[in-house]
């Protein structure tokens, strides 16, 4: 990855931080132990604080309606009150989300496994030698599709999987970066 990608990646965080690489590093690290001890309560806390974002979202569009908007311009009260209710939702029901993670995560990788399969074929039937290794991903990546879009217990290895990838990231930045960079 090259450097401005890598800035980029961790723009957010790293004005969070202070622009203080070392602290942006550890926050990410903190963050992937976190998810991976607690996937569970760490899902539910993250949804909860997305539905207090949208929820106030949905309380400005009210807002500015309210204060200036034109009485016949019902547009920011409609989608302001459509994303309050779907912030409400977010707070008092977060189990019912994290019970979609699954389901989510499952169908991106059907469709992930299903592209990736048809390329390969494609690529086969252009001659190429190494089309079995992409094959072979992709019939594993459909396998774990389905598995994800049955199986609950996959929101958990989803997370954990989430948590090992941010901790590698950061301690591999951390590596990577050096000494002249924090």
């Amino acid at each position: 990855m090259s450097q401005t990608n890598r800035k980029f990646s961790l723009n957010f965080v790293s004005e969070m931080t202070g622009g203080n690489r070392v602290a942006t590093l550890v926050l990410l690290a903190g963050l992937g132990v976190f998810l991976f001890f607690w996937p569970n309560t760490a899902l539910t806390l993250m949804i909860r604080i997305v539905g207090a974002v949208i929820l106030v979202l949905g309380g400005q569009y009210i807002l500015s309606w309210y204060r200036g908007g034109m009485l016949g311009d019902r547009e920011p009260v409609v989608i302001g009150g459509v994303l309050a209710l779907l912030g409400l939702f977010f707070l008092l029901s977060p189990g019912t989300i994290v019970g979609m993670v699954n389901v989510v995560a499952g169908i991106l990788l059907i469709i992930y496994g299903y592209t990736t399969l048809s390329a390969a074929l494609a690529s086969r039937q252009d001659g190429s030698g190494r089309w079995i290794i992409s094959a072979a991903i992709a019939a594993a990546t459909l396998i774990f599709g389905i598995v994800c879009l049955f199986s609950h217990a996959a929101t958990t290895i989803i997370v954990r999987g989430i948590a090992i990838a941010l901790v590698i990231n950061a301690v591999s930045q951390f590596l990577s970066t050096g000494k002249n960079n924090v």
